[in-house]
């Protein structure tokens, strides 16, 4: 039987062509990655946790691994499965980004009716908030790959439901899993990037504070290049 890699994916959509995903398809690794901004069930930890269990239909995986947004939902998943590795990519304790406008601009649409307004802006708009808080650190080789991840989140947004959205703000909003981290004694690893404005390295610097048994790697990169760059590396290591 295949070993089981249960990827919690970002915002706006799971990224699979980024390195992290590849590297698991080439280890031949059995890939679960649930999508968690479906209408069909509420975005909270509870029931992603009952769609995750549904999804591994009662097998433990190998490893958990929770990228940015995912990364918020992996600590109550992974109190069912105290034998299973983790992984935080560009995560954190709670949802901190480093820039004052975006943590404003989620506090304001959380409860402000101009939600779907904001949804339906033109593409050049949504392009440049993208790149104003999502920016490329990358060399050139990585330059398409960015551009072309881009395109498809940008697309992406568009296609969740501003029902959705109010659940996803409301849960980022009142995140903290401070609590939890002291019941994990999972071996875990941890990426952060020192230019990731989104998920700031002082937040990966907590979660090494508080989960027992891990490894912190820090990298001089961004939120983007935290699963396509030579953390991939680490990731290996880590799972041998």
């Amino acid at each position: 039987m295949k070993k089981i890699a249960l990827i919690l994916h970002g915002w706006p959509r799971p990224d699979e062509n980024s390195l992290l995903f590849k590297y698991f398809k080439n280890k031949f690794y059995k890939i679960v990655c649930p999508y968690l901004f479906s209408d069909n069930f509420e975005f909270s930890s509870f029931e992603i946790i009952k769609q995750v269990q549904t999804s591994l239909r009662g097998i433990s995986p190998e490893v958990i691994v929770g990228i940015s947004l995912g990364g918020l939902i992996l600590p109550e998943v992974a109190l069912n499965y105290p034998k299973t590795k983790l992984i935080f990519v560009a995560s954190g304790v709670s949802a901190n980004p480093k820039s004052i406008l975006f943590r404003k601009l989620i506090n304001v649409f959380s409860v402000s009716p101009l939600l779907p307004l904001a949804i339906k802006l033109p593409y050049p708009a949504h392009s440049e908030l993208y790149s104003l808080f999502n920016p490329f650190y990358g060399d050139e080789r990585e330059r398409a790959h960015y551009l072309q991840d881009k395109r498809l989140n940008l697309e992406a947004i568009k296609g969740i439901s501003p029902k959705k959205y109010r659940e996803i703000l409301l849960f980022i909003t009142h995140v903290d899993n401070s609590a939890i981290f002291p019941n994990l004694t999972q071996k875990t690893l941890i990426i952060s990037c020192n230019k990731d404005p989104l998920m700031p390295v002082s937040e990966g610097e907590k979660l090494h504070r508080l989960i027992k048994n891990n490894k912190f790697i820090k990298t001089d990169r961004g939120h983007f290049e935290a699963s396509n760059g030579y953390e991939i590396k680490e990731v290996n290591s880590f799972l041998k």
